[in-house]
Order: C-alpha cells, then sequence, then structure tokens
C-alpha cells in the first residue's frame, strides 16, 4: 500500500572506508536509486534506461538535500506523489488524501478539504507522471478487496463510493 508504512522502509547500506560509518541518511530515496548507485559503485555509466538517481554523492555527503523533488508511485489501484512535505494519495476512484508529512499528524489528517489547491496541483502532476506509464493513466476503479480493508483501518475510509 502507498502509505508511508508500506514505502517508507529502511534500507541498510555498509561501505567500509567509503560511506561514513554509523551515519543516517533520511532524505526519501526510491528502491529505482539502487541500480544506478550501484552501478555508479562500480565504476560503470549509469544506462539511459534506467530511472532512479546515484546516491553516492549524497551518501558520502559530497552533496547535501534531497536527491528527488518529487517521488511518484502507482500500484493496483493506487497512485500517490510526494512533493517536498505533501503527499496527494487515490485509492482509484474510492477516496483521495492529502497529508503534510512534516506535520505531527502524518498520514492521520486528511487535508483534502483545507487545501483543495493543493491537492488539485499534486494530482495533475501525479496524472501527467501516470500517462506516460504502461497502462497509461491514474487508477480509475474503486479500491479492490485487499485495498479497501487496509484503507478502512490506516486512514478511517468510511465507504467506497467515489469522492471527486
Amino acid at each position: 500500500m502507498l502509505s508511508e508504512g508500506g514505502i517508507r522502509v529502511p534500507f541498510v547500506l555498509s561501505w567500509p572506508g567509503t560511506l561514513p560509518a554509523g551515519s543516517t541518511y533520511s532524505e526519501p530515496v526510491s528502491s529505482l536509486d539502487i541500480a544506478p548507485t550501484a552501478l555508479a559503485a562500480a565504476g560503470i555509466a549509469k544506462s539511459a534506461q534506467l530511472d532512479g538517481v546515484d546516491l553516492m554523492s549524497f551518501l558520502t555527503g559530497r552533496k547535501i538535500g534531497p536527491p528527488h523533488d518529487v517521488l511518484y508511485w502507482r500500484f493496483w489501484n493506487q497512485a500517490a506523489i510526494r512533493a517536498g512535505r505533501w503527499k496527494y494519495l487515490c485509492l482509484g476512484l474510492s477516496a483521495e488524501f492529502l497529508f503534510d508529512l512534516e506535520s505531527d499528524a502524518h498520514e492521520r489528517n486528511n487535508l483534502i478539504t483545507e487545501h483543495p489547491a493543493k491537492a488539485r496541483e499534486l494530482r495533475e502532476r501525479l496524472g501527467a507522471w501516470c500517462r506516460e506509464l504502461r497502462p497509461p493513466g491514474l487508477p480509475d476503479a474503486l479500491g479492490n478487496q485487499q485495498e479497501i480493508p487496509w484503507y478502512r483501518h490506516y486512514f478511517g475510509l468510511k465507504d467506497t463510493r467515489v469522492t471527486r
């Protein structure tokens, strides 16, 4: 599922003499960054066919800040975008959410009605990204029999009616 608990998981690297021991890099990265990072570590140029970022300069401290301005996901009937502190998440036609990940509430307080312009902006950006995928487009079905219980439990989704 595309909640922070489903996509924000620990990732551990160790390379004595190259990566600082005992350090933590807390900026969001993607599993798509693993291949470009491994290639760079091996001294091999990144293929243009690969998405993702070489994280070595971030992990060694040569570069500061996040390696990604925006991260996108699409899985089953879910799609999400994270841009800075904001995360927009939709469960197909069943529900949509806007979260401020820097707030104490994280993903417990859906801010979709308080910040409709931000939600619209992120939905449009997510939609543009999804149109580049195969098959193209945002999920356009109701949540499936696995997703609905997750969303009920984690986000308090009451029903599966269209919310847009």
